[in-house]
Order: C-alpha cells, then structure tokens, then sequence
C-alpha cells in the first residue's frame, strides 16, 4: 500500500489500526478524506486509513 501512495505523490499518510473481524486483517475500514472528495493535489491534506486489525472489537 505504501508503494502505491508514494508511486501517486502523496507522501503523508497514516494508518490507525481497528479492532474488527467481519472483514478481516489488513482491510481499510474507513478513509480521511472520503471517497470522492475532491482535493487540490498543490495541497494535499494527511490522508489517514484506518485499518482492520482482524482482532474482535
């Protein structure tokens, strides 16, 4: 994933790990900004992931 980010230019992000196990281990749960936002790449906010530990809540 982080290959990814740097390969698109966007150098900060962040992951927050969840506790959840519907979906399972290593699955992003939620993302800062939304899907669809529209964000001016000059000014690129921190994007934060918050991913599934696979562990029960």
């Amino acid at each position: 994933m982080k290959e990814c980010f740097q390969a698109a230019g966007w150098g900060d992000f962040k992951i927050v790990e969840v506790d959840e196990n519907t979906y399972g281990e290593g699955s992003v749960r939620e993302q800062f900004p939304p899907a669809g936002t529209d964000v001016d790449p000059e000014d690129m906010p921190e994007i934060t992931l918050k991913v599934s530990t696979g562990n029960p809540p």
